[in-house]
C-alpha cells in the first residue's frame, strides 16, 4: 500500500516542484519588467545587470531565487545591496503558479488565470516603486482577455465586455465622488484602467467581489500608514490582492463578513 501511495504522491511532488521553478524562472523575466518597462526601455536586450556597478551579470549569478540566497543579496563585483523585490517577485510568481495548478489543474482557465497574475506582479511592483501604472500592461491585459474567450467556454466576450464596464465604471465613480470631496485627484486614473483590465479576466461579479477585499484591504492599511504618518498609498497593490483573493476564495470572506 506505502509503494502504491507513493508511486501517486511522488509524481505530484514532482509538477509542483517543475511549476514552482518555472514560476520563478517567468518571475526573472517579470523583474526585467518591472525595471525597464517605466524608462521606457527593451526587455529583450541589453542582458540583466547590476544597477549600481553595470556589470553584466553572468548566468550562473542569475539563478532564479538561489542566485539572491547564496549572494546574500548582494551584487557578486561590487558588493552593494540588491533590492528584495527580485526574489519576493520570483517567489511570489513560482508559489501563485503553484496555487493556480492546485485550483485548476493544467487548464485553459490555469493559463488564463495565469497572465493575470503575471499582469498583476508587474503592475503592483511597478506602482510601488513608481507610484505609475503603464497603458501598455493594461492594453496587453485587455488584449488577452478578450481573446481567451475563444477557447474558454465558461468566459464569454459578454462576460469580459460587462466586467470591463463594471471594474472601469465603479472606480470612476468613486474617483469622482473622491475628486468632489477632496478637491483634487483621489485616484489614480491608471487604477481605473487597471479595474477595467481586471474585470475583463474575472467578470462583472469577480472585478466586484475582487474591488471590495481591495478597499476592506486598503482600509486597514490606511489606518496603520496613518497611524504611522504615511500619506501616500499605491492602490494598485490592493486591486491585485483583492483580485487574488477573489480566484482562491471567491466572495467566501465577504459572506462571512455579511454573516
Amino acid at each position: 500500500m506505502a509503494m502504491i501511495q507513493n508511486q501517486i504522491f511522488l509524481p505530484d511532488i514532482m509538477i509542483i516542484i517543475f511549476i514552482f521553478f518555472a514560476g520563478a524562472i517567468i518571475g526573472s523575466f517579470l523583474n526585467v519588467c518591472i525595471s525597464r518597462l517605466p524608462e521606457n526601455k527593451s526587455v529583450v536586450s541589453p542582458k540583466s545587470a547590476c544597477p549600481d556597478c553595470g556589470a553584466f551579470i553572468k548566468w550562473y549569478h542569475n539563478v532564479p531565487l538561489l542566485s539572491y540566497i547564496l549572494l546574500k543579496g548582494r551584487c557578486r563585483y561590487c558588493g552593494k545591496p540588491i533590492s528584495i523585490r527580485y526574489f519576493l517577485v520570483e517567489f511570489l510568481t513560482g508559489a501563485g503558479l503553484v496555487s493556480l495548478y492546485y485550483f485548476f489543474s493544467s487548464t485553459p482557465v490555469f493559463f488564463f488565470h495565469a497572465i493575470l497574475l503575471f499582469l498583476l506582479i508587474i503592475i503592483t511592483f511597478i506602482d510601488i516603486e513608481h507610484q505609475l501604472i503603464l497603458d501598455n500592461i493594461n492594453v496587453v491585459g485587455l488584449t488577452c482577455a478578450l481573446l481567451f474567450p475563444l477557447i474558454i467556454a465558461d468566459h464569454t466576450i459578454k462576460d469580459a465586455f460587462f466586467g470591463m464596464v463594471t471594474g472601469g465604471g465603479f472606480l470612476f465613480a468613486v474617483a469622482l465622488v473622491g475628486d468632489f470631496i477632496f478637491r483634487k485627484e483621489s485616484m489614480g486614473r491608471g487604477d481605473i484602467k487597471m479595474a477595467a483590465m481586471v474585470g475583463c479576466f474575472v467578470g462583472w461579479y469577480g472585478i466586484v467581489v475582487s474591488l471590495l477585499y481591495a478597499f476592506i484591504a486598503g482600509a486597514i492599511i490606511g489606518i496603520i500608514a496613518r497611524i504611522y504618518h504615511r500619506e501616500y498609498l499605491p492602490f494598485a497593490p490592493f486591486i491585485a490582492f483583492g483580485t487574488i483573493i477573489f480566484l482562491f476564495a471567491g466572495d467566501l470572506f465577504i459572506t462571512l463578513l455579511i454573516e
